[in-house]
């Protein structure tokens, strides 16, 4: 697939034409162990995030500021963001960039979440997709 300079204002089609669809479920509370993170007023989903035949289920949380359901594009730039993961060796490594305590068991959990989820969306997006998808949404 050729890729040309695209904007933000064509993100969606950019997915589109990659066949990314997003779907999601609110529930009422994430199962997993981020959910004290969040306060009260936050809006948990369960989402399935497809490319093609590849799927990616995971849990995702608005704050109480954010309204309406999930869109594809800001879920995209939150996972985009948790993929940088990637980039660093060491939980040591990531908790100094990200400004967190090495000794913070809440920041490994995050660190943790962050990788798991990675992985989960570097086998919907190979290392193209994922360079240009991270240049697209760079100013989102």
């Amino acid at each position: 697939m050729g890729y040309e300079a695209e904007t933000d204002s064509n993100i969606e089609s950019v997915l589109e034409k990659l066949d990314v669809v997003l779907r999601f479920t609110p529930v009422r509370q994430r199962p997993d162990d981020l959910l004290d993170c969040w306060g009260d007023g936050a809006h948990h989903y369960l989402c399935v995030l497809t490319k093609g035949d590849e799927a990616m289920p995971f849990y995702y949380s608005m704050g109480s500021a954010c309204k309406g359901h999930p869109k594809l594009g800001d879920v995209m730039y939150s996972l985009l963001l948790d993929v940088t993961v990637l980039d660093f060796d060491t939980f040591e490594e990531w908790a100094r960039e990200h400004d967190c305590d090495e000794d913070s068991r809440r920041a490994e959990r995050f660190y943790i979440a962050c990788l798991a989820q990675a992985w989960q969306f570097t086998r919907l997006f190979d290392e193209r997709d994922r360079a240009h998808l991270q240049e697209l949404f760079q100013d989102y």
